[in-house]
């Protein structure tokens, strides 16, 4: 967890000052402290709420479902999967159904990356901006 910019001392003198300042505001806390009124607010709103002054951890990102090493060889075996395949291959043979994006940042994570592609052939007629020898129809109208 980041630690937070706001010391538990200068967390705790925030909330003692509003308690015992008799008419004290957020705004007046605030500024004598020389912090934001929302973080004053933050402040006194986990007090009041868990008895202490700094905010509870952040959770931990859960672990990947994906073996990875499963992916790595199934990627080798078979280099043109598509997402969905890996996916279905991994619920079939493991039992665990996982989303594509999973099995997405899975490949990113073992470094292998894929290109799409093109669904229908190149046009054999050439672009209009690859066509510069044409001449134009105006340069003979003078």
């Amino acid at each position: 967890m980041p630690t937070p910019w706001i010391s538990r001392d200068l967390r705790a003198r925030i909330a003692s000052h509003y308690e015992k300042t008799d008419g004290a505001t957020y705004r007046s806390t605030a500024e004598l402290f020389e912090v934001g009124e929302a973080t004053v607010n933050r402040i006194l709103r986990v007090h009041r709420e868990t008895g202490d002054v700094m905010p509870a951890p952040r959770p931990k990102k859960p672990k990947n479902k994906i073996d990875l090493e499963w992916l790595r060889s199934h990627a080798e075996a078979h280099p043109d999967a598509r997402l969905k395949d890996r996916a279905e291959a991994f619920a079939e043979e493991r039992g665990v159904s996982v989303s594509i994006a999973a099995v997405w940042y899975a490949m990113a994570a073992i470094g292998f990356t894929h290109k799409k592609k093109r669904s229908s052939r190149r046009s054999a007629t050439p672009s209009a901006s690859s066509c510069s020898a044409i001449p134009s129809s105006r340069s003979n109208l003078r």
